[in-house]
Formats: structure tokens, C-alpha cells, sequence
């Protein structure tokens, strides 16, 4: 049997894998952002570079507990 950490780790792995091309979007989107931030109102400045990818990553922990604790509910 792989270890209750191991599990862990893979799920992460796999999770951060299909998550991979959303961060890179957010990413490049925020870069982009940051660069015309002159020309852009305040407001859109802030959530595209501060709010946007926060939200994201709390999707992804929620996502990750989510599957973590749905494995343990599985699990025999």
C-alpha cells in the first residue's frame, strides 16, 4: 500500500498538472496587466493582478482538500 503522505503528494502533482495551464493564463494576463497598469483603471489593475490569481489558488486548495478528504471517506 503507497503511504497516506505519498497520496498526498500524487494528488498534488496530478492537481498541479491540470492546473498548470490556468496559472500559466493568469500569469501572462497579470504580467500583461502590470506592464499597461499606466493606462488601466485601479480598479481592473487590482483584480487582475492581485484578486484573479488568488481566487485561483484558492480553487485549487479547495479543490486539493476536497479530493483529499474524499479519498479518506473511500478508503476501507
Amino acid at each position: 500500500m503507497v503511504s497516506t503522505a505519498m497520496q498526498n503528494w500524487i494528488v498534488f502533482i496530478i492537481l498541479f498538472l491540470i492546473f498548470t495551464p490556468f496559472l500559466s493564463k493568469v500569469i501572462r494576463l497579470a504580467s500583461r496587466t502590470w506592464d499597461e497598469r499606466e493606462y488601466l483603471e485601479k480598479e481592473r489593475v487590482r483584480q487582475v493582478v492581485f484578486i484573479t490569481p488568488s481566487i485561483v489558488f484558492i480553487v485549487f486548495l479547495v479543490i486539493y482538500v476536497g479530493v483529499i478528504a474524499l479519498m479518506k471517506i473511500l478508503e476501507f
